[in-house]
């Protein structure tokens, strides 16, 4: 009931703002919101007890993650599940399924052997367990007959399942429920890759997950004559849209690679992105739109140094062997998404340290009603030069 309760109030939150107005409307939406909670819980509740299977006849523990979010959350939680393979192995098997990101699952787990197989949704199999995973480890169903295959997976899935009932916020995530979430955590010193391991019992301590690809790959770094010089990769962009509040203004961009080149004129300038996002100014390679998967995380990969917002790409720089980047920050907060090796950019200039999903339009407009986003706009490009040659990136 807490969880209904919990849901509903943020419910109530957008429709108040959008039905203000027309209190029919409003009551037919809260109805309507009502009855389809109540189907879920009694949906929920029959898979809960009645087994998945007719028959039981698993010889290993059979897990699936049903992976949600963007490229950047899919390569957080790997961490979780390769912890959570090790913790628990060998006698589990573990499958990945999707419902928007099935490619981008089997190029952040390509060549990882301890992935029984990336399956389409609508063929996934029964399991003995599913676990859906965005931010926190959600349980969708567990079968009990799995208990005998792997006790200590058992408990600890049961652990999970308490932990989900007891915090409401945990079934759910954007708004409000990742901005409360992320606070809880923050409190607790956890960051965006260790908030999963709830309770410490998984051991993930910080971001261990590397990616692999395929050497050949490499190619790429010959075909554009990246393959013998120092080059720093750049982009603009995160998502579906190249002008959102996380990502620093055209102007900006044009004026660090101005400065950037003056202060490096023999580092090549390679950006990155989708085909549609804007070119930069004072780029040396072109790249945007001209990359596969493999061919993305080999160009990273041999970059000294990556330049962008806080976006899926700088996850995939970590992931590679820990690789660096330049993240210029805006609404989220450094203190839970940021990777210590980074030089990482943010200026103070609100009264809340972040305001990612303390509204529901957080990235479309700047929440205080500036015209401009100053936590990220009003950054020194100086001073991000300035510590790029401390760090003796390029020496």
């Amino acid at each position: 009931m807490d969880d209904f309760a919990q849901k509903l109030r943020g419910k109530l939150g957008k429709y108040e703002s959008k039905y203000a107005h027309r209190p029919i409307a409003m009551i037919l939406k809260v109805v309507g919101f009502s009855v389809l909670e109540l189907l879920a819980i009694l949906f929920k509740s029959l898979k809960k007890t009645y087994p998945q299977k007719t028959t039981f006849d698993n010889v290993k523990f059979t897990v699936c993650f049903e992976l949600l979010g963007g490229y950047g959350d899919i390569v957080v939680v790997a961490n979780y599940i390769e912890k959570f393979a090790k913790k628990f192995g060998p006698n589990i098997e573990i499958n990945i399924t999707s419902d928007r990101q099935l490619t981008t699952c089997k190029d952040i787990f390509w060549g990882k052997s301890y992935i029984k197989g990336i399956i389409q949704k609508k063929t996934e199999c029964n399991f003995c367990a599913k676990i859906i995973l965005t931010r926190y480890p959600i349980i969708d169903y567990i079968d009990k007959r799995s208990k005998k295959l792997n006790p200590k997976l058992y408990d600890y899935l049961q652990f999970l399942f308490e932990f989900n009932k007891n915090n409401p916020e945990s079934y759910d995530w954007a708004y409000p429920f990742d901005f409360v979430a992320t606070n809880r955590e923050l409190l607790k010193g956890n960051t965006r890759t260790t908030m999963m391991d709830i309770g410490g019992r998984i051991g993930v301590k910080d971001s261990q997950f590397r990616l692999m690809y395929d050497e050949n790959a490499k190619s790429i770094l010959n075909k554009y004559g990246l393959e013998k010089c120092s080059f720093a990769t750049i982009q603009r962009g995160a998502q579906a849209s190249a002008e959102a509040t996380k990502i620093m203004s055209l102007q900006k961009y044009n004026e660090f690679t101005s400065k950037f080149k003056r202060r490096f004129p023999d580092v090549k300038l390679v950006q990155l992105g989708r085909a549609d996002t804007t070119k930069l100014e004072n780029i040396d390679v072109d790249l945007r739109g001209k990359t596969d998967a493999n061919e993305l995380k080999a160009t990273l990969d041999a970059a000294k140094i990556h330049i962008d917002c806080e976006c899926g790409m700088v996850h995939l720089k970590n992931a590679l062997n820990k690789g660096r980047s330049v993240v210029f920050f805006g609404p989220t907060s450094p203190d839970f998404f940021a990777y210590e090796q980074n030089l990482n950019f943010r200026i103070s200039s609100c009264k809340v340290p972040f305001c990612e999903w303390l509204d529901k339009d957080w990235t479309k407009k700047c929440i205080a009603g500036l015209e401009e986003n100053r936590c990220i706009n009003k950054i020194d490009i100086d001073d991000v030069i300035r510590r790029i040659v401390e760090e003796k990136i390029f020496d």
